[in-house]
């Protein structure tokens, strides 16, 4: 009879997330919840070790449900960096054989 009641107990324990703040935040940080800048009133809150900024008249919302928004906001931004990330390297493989063409031509102009 006890031993259900331990059980949802540390169900509830285990998912309640490790939510600490507020702090300020940079002006120029994006707000989870609006995805604006949060400006020069915006603040901070740590969620499970990861940094989001909120404006500060989005932080009641936040903080209704820190982590619905943070997922939210982590599957936005995700795309834009793994882009980012393979132009990245599209662009040095670009450089890389381009390179490798010119002192392959310099090469050969030397030598004969």
């Amino acid at each position: 009879m006890c031993l259900p009641a331990i059980v949802l107990a540390l169900a509830v324990w285990s998912s309640a997330p490790d939510l600490s703040g507020p702090m300020p935040a940079r002006p120029d940080e994006v707000c989870v919840v609006c995805y604006g800048t949060v400006g020069s009133s915006g603040i901070a809150y740590l969620l499970n070790g990861v940094r989001y900024a909120v404006s500060k008249e989005e932080a009641p919302l936040f903080l209704s449900d820190p982590q619905g928004y943070a997922k939210r906001f982590d599957e936005h931004q995700r795309p834009r960096m793994s882009m980012l990330i393979w132009s990245g390297g599209l662009s040095a493989f670009a450089v890389a054989l381009i390179v490798a063409a010119v002192r392959k031509r310099r090469t050969r102009q030397s030598t004969g």
